[in-house]
């Protein structure tokens, strides 16, 4: 258990926003770092991978593989890159 800075009531220890008053606590540097990492090999394994990834999972329809490749490169990294500006 930890106590809020700006209220003082007790929260559970992993609490990121008190839920009395919406202080959002500071974001830890691991968090952020474990994002962005996310969001690089997103990046990478979409550029590197994705040509052969609708062979991976079996994909014959050319369109719906290149849904899955823009997902791995456009989208799945703006989503994590996002989160972790959030955090």
């Amino acid at each position: 258990m930890k106590s809020c800075p700006q209220c003082g009531k007790e929260l559970l220890s992993d609490a990121v926003v008190c839920q009395y008053c919406g202080y959002r606590y500071p974001p830890t540097s691991t968090s952020r770092f474990v994002l962005m990492l996310l969001a690089v090999a997103s990046i990478l394994g979409g550029a590197f991978g994705g040509p052969y990834l609708s062979d991976y999972l079996g994909i014959t329809d050319p369109v719906l593989g290149w849904v899955v490749y823009a997902v791995l490169i456009f989208f799945l990294p703006a989503i994590l890159f996002r989160a972790a500006m959030q955090r």
